[in-house]
């Protein structure tokens, strides 16, 4: 199915779906012809592009440049900071510029992750804190998330990975104390105490958190090969019981035994991701409702800009005939993006809409 290696800006769908599926023609932004290696999707207005091996840039949502300077790589605007990438004294360090491409952050730091709610991680000589876009201290490490548990399955022992600490989202953090987990504010003040055996990231004003647990010893009742077999196994590690959260830490909504949340995956358009016991995919909304009932046998990807996509393999050599379904936040078929079409076949793509376009490759 390959047929170039420009990447395009394509399907700005958001300003036609009144038009008939079958119908629909996808409109490009940023057409083929563009030198870009890569286009990120946008965000504030602004793509990240690959102009050159080492040359980063940005473009508008018109394709033209957004400033003439180019680093050795950014990453996207947020709270109106991208950070960037330079050698200092034989070092690799990144800093933080604003839409005018002023660094207004030095780069000094090791590592550091996007701006949210106006904070970011940021990490030097292997210390994480977390400051604001004038890049003051607002937290300190002590109560930062900057390890996950890793369970080994077979001795139900747990290991520790350093990672990055989550970002902010709807203004709260996940923090930990001990081996219980709760919330700060952009102040760096503890909201909803230490009581959560795992929680995730809020979003659209609710979060996933576990503050009980299943007992991994539970035993399967009857007589049978079956039964007496796994009867014998040792007792598993606990499971969590997933319930919904609002900002103040109240309980939205407890999940049954017949329906699991996907732990990687957040709400997205106050839309949720959710398989049944038949492993098919649906969403739920912030109050728990089913709004698109498990149907789909392919998972589908997160809702933005108001609809999400769910591929739909065809039945010829190379999937020529397959397409990416675009629905809404009602569960309404909007439309259908041929994975080929007059100018050519879909390899690759972002799989968002972000700001009503999508790359596509």
């Amino acid at each position: 199915m390959r047929f170039d290696t420009r990447v395009m800006i394509v399907l700005t769908l958001m300003q036609g779906y009144s038009l008939a599926a079958a119908g629909q023609v996808p409109r490009y932004a940023v057409g083929a012809s563009n030198t870009f290696s890569s286009i990120s999707n946008y965000s504030e207005g602004l793509a990240r592009v690959s102009i050159a091996y080492d040359s980063t840039g940005f473009i508008d949502t018109a394709g033209r440049p957004a400033f003439s300077a180019t680093f050795p790589y950014a990453g996207n605007f947020h709270s109106g900071r991208a950070f960037v990438r330079k050698t200092v004294d034989g070092k690799t360090k990144f800093g933080f510029i604003d839409r005018a491409a002023r660094v207004v952050i030095p780069c000094i730091y090791d590592k550091v992750a996007d701006f949210s709610s106006s904070r970011a991680a940021v990490s030097l000589d292997g210390v994480w804190k977390i400051i604001d876009t004038g890049g003051r201290t607002v937290m300190d490490d002590s109560v930062l998330v900057t390890e996950t548990r890793l369970t080994d399955a077979s001795s139900g022992t747990d290991a520790w990975e350093d990672t990055e600490p989550p970002a902010y989202s709807d203004g709260l953090m996940q923090v930990r104390s001990g081996k219980k987990y709760g919330y700060a504010d952009t102040s760096g003040k503890i909201v909803i105490p230490y009581r959560f055996f795992s929680c995730s990231p809020f979003h659209d004003g609710v979060a996933l958190a576990a503050a009980d647990t299943v007992d991994g010893s539970a035993k399967y009742q009857g007589t049978g090969i079956l039964e007496k077999l796994y009867n014998s196994l040792p007792p598993g590690p606990p499971t969590y019981r997933w319930q919904l959260i609002d900002t103040l830490g109240r309980t939205v909504f407890r999940f049954p035994e017949t329906l699991s949340p996907d732990l990687s995956r957040t709400f997205h358009d106050g839309m949720l991701p959710v398989r049944d016991s038949l492993d098919r995919w649906g969403f739920i909304n912030r109050e728990g409702r089913i709004v698109m009932r498990p149907v789909f046998a392919t998972e589908p990807t997160d809702f933005s800009d108001g609809v999400c996509l769910v591929q739909v393999n065809g039945h010829r050599n190379g999937n020529t005939d397959g397409y990416l379904l675009v629905i809404d936040t009602t569960g309404r078929q909007l439309s259908r993006i041929p994975f080929c079409q007059a100018a050519g076949c879909m390899y690759d793509s972002n799989l968002a809409f972000h700001e009503g376009l999508m790359a596509v490759r």
